[in-house]
């Protein structure tokens, strides 16, 4: 090969190796740089910062008790607001209640009954009548045959008449009940009756308020009176336990409480919380609380934060929401939102060169399949997300933005493709 073709040879490869590396490099550099960088979209969002603790309901409370067992019927939904001398249940002895189940055995069958002699008397009542017809004409025959001195006809009158009562009687035989057999009945079931409302008896509130039936056995443990005695650590202990009824629902036993009456409008809810955690609450503040049980925010007040012992305080909040709401409850976990943020949601960890004060930092977008680097400002966050402003007129960052959510090692202007 001549001099001249090796030169055209290499030129030729050259030309070959540029045109390669012009289309594989960008593709090459993204593969090298912007490979597997996750992102997400700016959301409009709420961040809370929160933390979560068990605790338990604190009610003034009047107890109902029952004059004897057997069982109860409620005359008051639960959770329902009641005045004064409101009656809230009626009592049945033991006995009482399977009374109930006679009576209402005794009234379907007289029921029965009367239905059938009615039907009955409905499907015989026009023999009846023709053999009523029958009878008074044998009768102006038997005054015909006495005018006449007709002592055989007026045999043969009185032997047709006597057939037709005996059929009539047939009749009425067969129609099968009688009055008397049905006042038997009632005169029975009135009896019943009788014996049921002596073991039976009308239960009434004395105090106007809120009726629960649900009694757990903690009214008085946890009353407004006896706040100040309650330890950290006997709540600690009781969290660990499951709080049932004392009692099954619709008994009721000699002398024990089956109900109550909330009292008042206030509620009280007490916890065993962090030392840290409670150095952030201030007497008389209003904080937010979160009850998960019913999923509800109310808005509340805490009322007293006791000296720590060990690790924990005993603090108690203050609310007038939500009574009728939890009335079934005792034991409940609650969310305690110190401060909520509304805007632009980003995740934490997108976040980076935040200021000592934790108020401003900076995110990387996405514009045009470029890394663009803007700096913004921590409105708040919590242990995931946090809620940013733009902190620069020229590079707004805005909702729907795409940002990237770990910008380590992510410089201005690299290639990010979505």
């Amino acid at each position: 090969m001549q001099e001249g073709d090796k030169k055209k040879g290499i030129k030729l490869g050259a030309l070959m190796i540029f045109l390669f590396l012009l289309m594989y490099i960008p593709s090459l550099f993204h593969w090298i740089y912007g490979k597997d960088i996750p992102t997400d979209i700016i959301r409009s969002g709420i961040v809370e910062d929160s933390f979560n603790v068990d605790g338990f309901i604190i009610r003034d409370e009047e107890l109902i008790e029952s004059p004897f067992e057997g069982k109860y019927i409620p005359e008051v939904g639960e959770g329902e607001k009641v005045p004064a001398k409101c009656k809230v249940a009626t009592i049945l002895k033991g006995t009482s209640a399977k009374d109930l189940e006679k009576l209402s055995e005794l009234d379907s069958k007289i029921l029965q009954l009367q239905k059938d002699k009615s039907e009955k008397e409905g499907l015989f009542s026009q023999d009846l009548i023709k053999l009523e017809n029958n009878i008074s004409e044998k009768v102006v025959s038997i005054a015909v045959a006495c005018n006449e001195n007709n002592y055989d006809k007026l045999e043969d009158v009185r032997h047709e008449i006597d057939d037709i009562i005996h059929k009539r009687a047939e009749i009425l035989g067969s129609m099968g009940t009688s009055d008397s057999e049905i006042d038997a009945l009632k005169l029975q079931r009135n009896n019943l009756q009788a014996q049921i409302n002596s073991g039976t008896k009308q239960i009434y509130g004395n105090s106007p308020g809120i009726i629960s039936y649900n009694i757990d056995g903690f009214e008085q443990l946890f009353n407004p009176k006896d706040i100040g005695s309650i330890k950290a650590d006997d709540i600690i202990e009781l969290s660990k336990k499951e709080i049932k009824p004392l009692v099954n629902v619709g008994n009721v036993e000699i002398n024990k409480p089956f109900a109550k009456i909330i009292k008042g409008i206030y509620m009280y809810i007490v916890v065993a919380m962090d030392k840290k955690k409670a150095d952030m609450l201030y007497l008389g503040n209003n904080v937010n609380i979160r009850i998960n049980d019913i999923n509800k925010v109310v808005n509340a007040v805490p009322t007293s934060i006791s000296d720590p012992v060990g690790d924990y305080c005993t603090v108690v909040f203050k609310t007038d929401k939500a009574l009728s709401d939890t009335t079934f409850l005792r034991k409940i976990n609650i969310d305690v939102i110190k401060n909520s943020y509304e805007g632009l949601e980003v995740s934490n960890k997108s976040l980076f060169d935040i200021s000592p004060d934790g108020k401003k930092a900076k995110i990387v977008l996405v514009k045009v399949n470029e890394a663009s680097i803007r700096n913004v400002r921590i409105v708040g966050r919590n242990g995931e997300f946090a809620i940013i402003t733009s902190d620069d007129k020229d590079k707004q960052v805005s909702l729907y933005d795409i940002y990237v959510i770990n910008p380590t090692n992510i410089k201005e202007g690299q290639l990010i493709i979505k």
